[in-house]
C-alpha cells in the first residue's frame, strides 16, 4: 500500500548516506510492511474506540491472527483489498459481538463445531504460496495445537462464573467462526484452481 512512499523515503535516505544502495530494495520492502502494519493497527484501534470496544477488538484480532497464522485460508490479492476487507471484518465482528443475543449453549456448540471443522480442513495453503509435504505436516500439527489451545481458553473463560470472562469467551468464539469461514472459502478456491489446472 505504501510502496511508492517507501521508495521515496528510502531514496532520500540513500542519497543522504543513511543506508547503502545495496540494501535499498530490502529497506523498501521492510518500510512498506511496517507502514501497512501501522495503518492496520491504528485503523483497528479507531474502529474499536468508535464502538467503545477497544479491548474487544484487541482480543478479537489476537485470537483471529493467531489461528489464521497456522490454519490459513482465503487471502486478497492486493494489500488495499486486504486492508478494506479487514476493516469490514472488524466492524461486522464488533456488531455481532455487541448486538447478537448469544446463549451459553449456542456459543459452546458453535465453538466445538468450528474447532472440528478447522482440524479437518487445516492447513489451507495460499494459492500463490503452496506448501510442500514437510510444511504441510508442520502447519497441520501447529494448527491443531493452536485450535485446541483456543478451545481450552474458550472453555475456561466460558465456564468461569464471571460475566466479564463469559463475555470474552464470546469474542473468542466469534473470531474462531470467522477463521473457519475464511478457511472454508480458501479451501473452495484452492480446489477450484487445482481442478482448472488439471483440465488445462
Amino acid at each position: 500500500m505504501f510502496k511508492q512512499l517507501s521508495k521515496l523515503m528510502v531514496k532520500k535516505a540513500t542519497y543522504k548516506g543513511i543506508i547503502s544502495s545495496e540494501k535499498a530494495e530490502e529497506n523498501v520492502y521492510g518500510l512498506n510492511a511496517f507502514l501497512t502494519l501501522l495503518l492496520n493497527i491504528l485503523t483497528a484501534a479507531l474502529i474499536g474506540i468508535s464502538f467503545q470496544m477497544f479491548w474487544e477488538i484487541v482480543a478479537f484480532i489476537t485470537a483471529f491472527k493467531t489461528l489464521r497464522k497456522y490454519v490459513g485460508g482465503s487471502h486478497e490479492d492486493t494489500a488495499l483489498k486486504c486492508y478494506i476487507s479487514s476493516c469490514i471484518l472488524y466492524v461486522v465482528a464488533l456488531v455481532i459481538i455487541k448486538y447478537y443475543p448469544f446463549t451459553a449453549l449456542m456459543t459452546t456448540i458453535g465453538m466445538v463445531c468450528n474447532a472440528v471443522i478447522l482440524i479437518i480442513v487445516a492447513p489451507v495453503e495460499a494459492i500463490k504460496k503452496p506448501l510442500d509435504e514437510i510444511e504441510t505436516k508442520v502447519f497441520k500439527f501447529r494448527s491443531r495445537i493452536t485450535i485446541l489451545v483456543t478451545l481450552c481458553i474458550f472453555t475456561a473463560l466460558h465456564y468461569i462464573p464471571n460475566a466479564y470472562c463469559y463475555y470474552y469467551s464470546i469474542v473468542v468464539a466469534v473470531s474462531t467462526t470467522f477463521v473457519m469461514i475464511f478457511a472454508i472459502e480458501g479451501k473452495i478456491k484452492l480446489n477450484r484452481v487445482k481442478k482448472q489446472a488439471v483440465i488445462l
